[in-house]
């Protein structure tokens, strides 16, 4: 992240709190790395060697000074500071509180106004609105993404400029007392509460504990705008006062500042009537859904507060555009695949998609499609400058540009560059693509959905949203249920649930899980020849496979004499004493499927006895019920049987050895036997049978697809094969390009599952189709083209499981291929 302002090397030690020890040359500072993957020059970069239970910075300084990074915030006793003698180092305490205290003194440095957006929801859609409204009269800086946490919200904050008019950044919080740190770091002016909802609720009480943790962003701000409906908010409400101007806005409460009296939604707009201080006000919004409506009545409560009546508001409300800010990854033309990120071009959104870029493994070829971007108050020649270094360091090889300004800049640029006028230009002769990674990074005003649309694999409607934030969320929740030291292997067999398999191993790869698990070899071989290296245990090795093992480094399970025997046989000769094939045992200690009985353990360790080219890289077995407290004596009594094989096999080899006997649904059950590993499944993808652990989960997938045709037909009809749908009213079929080829079961037809449209449960109608689906709109206001959720966040999967008399994971597992895969970033 680059500084609003440069420091020199011998400020900072007084900032942070720490110690220097200084290399020979003295250095300044303009810009922040956090994430070793994402250096983009190496001159005027701080190193900050962050440290978790999972993570530690400290072991990435090598290759970072390697790569000519000479400044290092680090913490005491981490690093030999004189096996890098040209380095700059501070030694602090806590690397990330330094950053923080560091952060502040920046803030302290400027008298702009700071709005800090606080709330459970909607609070990146209300920085990007309040952005859109009032960048047209300033320099505006606002926070990256969803950058609201300890560590984001301390770099937006240092990228405060002297030439910034008003500053807009998020905060979040997961866990009491983390709001005064953001607090102070932000000093805001403006506070404002969107709403208060049951997200990421897990660390507090109660909603009235999690509110006076957000409202303590609000300690000694001048002033604040609130929502008084929520009655733990209105509560919580502080007396106005000369010094503190309070902005509320309520449906409900006659003595809010904003009263909102009434909202009218039209096919395109909503008109919104309120009385604000005793007067009459009006707006217009380009949004019908209540979340929308719900946030810019928060921009609105905010610069009527601040602003006043101002001539250009009402304009700008009715032109709001919506707010996707996200990467959506999905396959493209040519066997190739497209990041699209083309909802904006302002720098801080590309040098992001360039660092995510930059993080793909398994791409040689990778292409740019960058139109001009938004103003800057840099002159063009530094900006894109500064944007093709960044450019050559994420690995681009091919940028194409779009727009007058970047072809005036072609010279920034070492890759090979092709210009073009407009996209229009563009769509009339577009370049070739070939098995290349695609970054589509466009400012609105270009129409990139164009292109978007033309590099789009094209598949049928039906597609399946994969939120990779919400999958490494759940990662870090199930995490914080595991014991100090315990690691993670994640489950990516069966196409990871459904979800796609190399997607999510890359993203669970650069969030940290120490393992992978396959079932079978030629799924571990797609990983290894996309650029996945972490360690992967297949769980059903073939016989044939042995050779997909040895050369892409597989790790079998082994769970019989005969297998074992086949495994010494197959590898004899083929290894050298420091290379030799892992192999995980798997016991049978209930499940009676796969694995080796305790009792037959001492013929298999002799058989291993001594074996050069095969080495045990952990022990397992698998609960046959650790989610159903009716069997949970025979779960302690597996518990027990995998103890005692445990100890056998580290006898016999004389040294521990990792073992993991824990699924998802068992890991906060059975805490006492997490061993030294656990796998994770099904929870990762946001899928608990505890409703307690559920409420902490956020959906991974949603299926979706669209309405391809609207028939109007009388009773007594019937619609389908086997005419098995007979209406008994005058009714309004939809037909959906959703079938049993898809993943929909029969079983879900003749009303027995729904699908939701625009808020309500659609029931299907006949039988399933192999390629389609026929449901019930009668009692919905739908036309042919709206948008379908099959499953998702408000039609959840488990509950169309139940409908199918099935389980969620036979649900996920059967959506075809063929159904596009979309993943989703924020």
């Amino acid at each position: 992240m680059a500084l609003g302002l440069p420091y020199h090397i011998t400020e900072l030690p007084a900032l942070v709190q720490g110690s220097r020890l200084s290399g020979p040359q003295v250095h300044q500072v303009v810009r922040v790395l956090f994430d070793s993957r994402q250096l983009a020059e190496a001159s005027g970069t701080l190193f900050v060697a962050l440290k978790s239970a999972r993570h530690d910075g400290h072991q990435h300084i090598e290759e970072l000074y390697s790569r000519g990074v000479r400044a290092f915030l680090v913490e005491e006793g981490h690093v030999d500071a004189a096996a890098f003698p040209e380095a700059d180092f501070w030694m602090v305490a806590h690397t990330l509180e330094a950053l923080q205290a560091w952060a502040a003194h920046h803030r302290s440095r400027f008298s702009c106004p700071v709005v800090a957006i606080t709330g459970s929801n909607g609070k990146t859609v209300v920085k990007e609105w309040l952005w859109q409204l009032c960048s047209p009269d300033g320099d505006v800086l606002r926070s990256p993404r969803s950058f609201n946490s300890q560590l984001g919200v301390a770099l937006s904050v240092l990228e405060l400029a002297p030439h910034h008019t008003l500053a807009i950044f998020e905060a979040g919080i997961s866990h009491p007392g983390e709001m005064d740190r953001l607090r102070r770091m932000m000093q805001p002016t403006w506070v404002l509460v969107t709403n208060l909802g049951q997200a990421h609720g897990a660390h507090f009480r109660d909603m009235a504990h999690k509110a006076s943790e957000k409202m303590a962003l609000a300690e000694g701000s001048p002033h604040l705008v609130l929502p008084i409906d929520y009655a733990e908010l209105r509560s919580l409400a502080p007396e106005a006062s000369p010094d503190r101007m309070l902005v509320t806005w309520s449906r409900e409460q006659n003595s809010a500042a904003l009263r909102i009296t009434r909202t009218e939604s039209n096919a395109t707009h909503t008109r919104i009537t309120g009385i604000f201080q005793n007067r009459f006000v009006e707006t217009e919004l380009p949004f019908q859904d209540a979340a929308s409506i719900e946030n810019a009545i928060t921009c609105w409560a905010f610069l009527l507060g601040w602003l006043g009546d101002a001539e250009w508001l009402p304009q700008r409300m009715r032109h709001l555009h919506p707010v996707a800010m996200r990467l959506e990854q999905k396959a493209a033309v040519g066997n190739s695949v497209l990041i699209n990120d083309s909802y904006n071009s302002d720098e801080a959104g590309l040098r992001i998609a360039l660092a995510h870029v930059q993080a793909q493994p398994g791409f040689s070829n990778k292409t740019l499609i960058l139109s001009d971007l938004q103003e800057s108050a840099e002159a063009e020649e530094v900006l894109y400058s500064r944007i093709g270094r960044w450019v050559k360091e994420a690995g681009i090889n091919r940028v194409i540009a779009i727009g007058p300004i970047l072809q005036r800049h072609a010279s920034a640029f070492s890759a090979a560059f092709q210009g073009f006028d407009s996209t229009e230009a563009f769509l009339q002769d577009p370049p070739v693509f070939r098995e290349e990674l695609i970054l589509l990074k466009g400012a609105r005003r270009f129409a990139f959905e164009r292109i978007a649309s033309m590099l789009e694999f094209k598949t049928h409607e039906t597609r399946l949203e994969i939120r990779i934030d919400h999958l490494i969320a759940n990662l870090h929740t199930c995490r914080s249920w595991l014991k100090p030291g315990v690691k993670v292997m994640a489950m990516v067999k069966a196409f990871s649930y459904g979800s796609g398999s190399y997607e999510v191993a890359s993203a669970l790869q650069m969030a940290g899980v120490d393992y992978l698990a396959v079932a079978y070899a030629d799924e571990g071989v797609e990983l290894r020849q996309r650029g996945i290296h972490l360690p992967i245990m297949v769980m059903n090795p073939a016989e044939e496979s042995l050779d997909q093992l040895v050369r892409f480094r597989l790790e079998p399970e082994v769970y019989s004499l005969r297998q074992l025997r086949l495994l010494l046989q197959g590898v004899k000769g083929r290894f050298s004493l420091s290379d030799p094939l892992r192999i995980h045992i798997k016991i049978d200690t209930g499940m009676h499927r796969l694995g080796l009985f305790p009792h037959e353990l001492p013929a298999f360790l002799r058989e291993l006895d001594g074996s050069r080219t095969l080495q045990v890289a952990s022990v397992f077995s698998h609960l046959v019920a650790s989610d159903s407290e009716e069997h949970r004596a025979f779960t302690l009594e597996q518990m027990s049987r995998f103890q005692e094989a445990v100890h056998t096999i580290q006898d016999a080899l004389g040294q521990p050895v990792t073992a993991h006997l824990l699924n998802s649904a068992g890991i906060r059950r059975f805490p006492e036997a997490q061993h030294q590993m656990v796998r994770l499944g099904i929870g990762l993808y946001g899928i608990a049978s505890d409703h307690h652990e559920q409420a902490q989960l956020l959906q991974v997938g949603t299926l979706k697809t669209r309405i391809t045709q609207i028939k109007e037909l009388e009773a007594g009809q019937t619609v389908g094969y086997n005419r098995a749908g007979v209406l008994t009213r005058n009714s309004r079929i939809a037909t959906l390009p959703l079938g049993y080829a898809d993943g929909f079961p029969r079983s879900l037809g003749k009303g027995t599952g729904t699908v939701l449209i625009k808020g309500k449960h659609a029931p299907t109608v006949g039988n399933i189709c192999m390629d389609m689906c026929m449901v019930d709109v009668t009692d919905v206001e739908a036309k042919e083209g709206d948008e379908v959720e099959v499953f998702g966040e408000h039609h959840t999967v488990s509950a169309l499981a139940r409908s199918a008399d099935t389980i969620p994971y036979e649900m996920l597992a059967a959506i075809s291929q063929r159904v596009k895969r979309v993943f989703i970033r924020e």
